[in-house]
């Protein structure tokens, strides 16, 4: 498996779960962080969310076995916040203007420096 493959999919992960994160906390009125604790243990949409994001962290820090810490975050970075775009248009519905698209591409760009950077 390649080297950059781990982190890319942790961000992936995180960005998915964070998606699960707003489905459900927007469900509730959260009032503090007791409520809010008290609300993640009872939806499981939210425990969903822990979950995965548990998996993306020790993903990502397997990850570090291998790569250098910038390069593993920055692709985990990078991959997060294109699933987010994608996620954010098509599950929440979210709007998009030209100037994410825009951004997005050029994470597409700079990731792809990354990788090649680690083949070197």
């Amino acid at each position: 498996m390649n080297k950059e493959i781990l982190p890319i999919i942790s961000g992936i992960i995180i960005a998915t779960a964070q998606t699960l994160i707003k489905i459900g906390v927007s469900k509730y009125k959260v009032e503090g962080i007791f409520s809010l604790v008290l609300i993640f243990i009872k939806t499981p949409i939210l425990l969903s969310a822990l979950f995965l994001s548990t998996i993306a962290y020790l993903l990502w820090s397997y990850s570090l076995t291998s790569l250098n810490v910038l390069s593993a975050y920055l692709l985990t970075l990078g991959s997060s916040y294109l699933t987010l775009i994608l996620l954010s248009k098509f599950i929440l519905k979210s709007d998009m203007d030209s100037y994410t698209i825009l951004g997005g591409l050029l994470i597409i760009i700079g990731i792809t420096f990354i990788a090649k950077s680690l083949h070197q």
